[in-house]
């Protein structure tokens, strides 16, 4: 299946463009959601998500509408999957998971993290620690890309996020 859709729609610079000049930011959520049927949520990356910020995402927008959301930064770039970090990031999760609205959570790994040993094996421990989440991958480093982790990523049930973005 493919999704359309924007990495993030909190963006102050697109009233005018894409929002109205008088929307009031806290309806940019709700506006956004009557053209697009999921988003990105990149706030999860900067701070440690709490249920209550999706439960209120959840409620402003309509039934069947998706979010993506990015795994926390320490998860990411520290590689801590501790039992605290797991199970509050996770906890956080609930709302999504239980009305059916999370798509899944997205690792974005920096251009640091290559394609070796220990990152392969970190990335089983992803799949572990998070057994029910849909888990999607995106690397910035080409070193990922070949056949071999195309069947890592299947064999461990992760989904492969191909970026094209236009130079700018």
């Amino acid at each position: 299946m493919i999704f359309i859709a924007t990495s993030g729609y909190a963006y102050k610079d697109w009233k005018g463009r894409f929002y109205p000049e008088d929307l009031k930011d806290k309806d940019m959520l709700s506006f956004y959601s009557r053209t697009f049927s999921f988003t990105e949520v990149n706030s999860s990356y900067y701070r440690m998500p709490n249920s209550y910020m999706f439960y209120h995402m959840i409620k402003k927008t309509p039934d069947g509408f998706l979010f993506s959301v990015k795994a926390y930064g320490g998860m990411t770039h520290q590689q801590d999957l501790s039992d605290a970090t797991v199970n509050k990031f996770s906890d956080a999760l609930k709302p999504l998971i239980e009305q059916n609205r999370l798509s899944c959570v997205l690792f974005q790994f920096p251009y640091s993290f290559h394609n070796t040993e220990k990152n392969r094996d970190f990335l089983k421990r992803v799949r572990e620690r998070l057994r029910e989440i849909p888990i999607a991958v995106e690397f910035r480093s080409v070193d990922w890309l070949t056949m071999d982790v195309i069947n890592l990523l299947r064999q461990n049930c992760l989904i492969f996020v191909g970026v094209d973005e236009p130079p700018i």
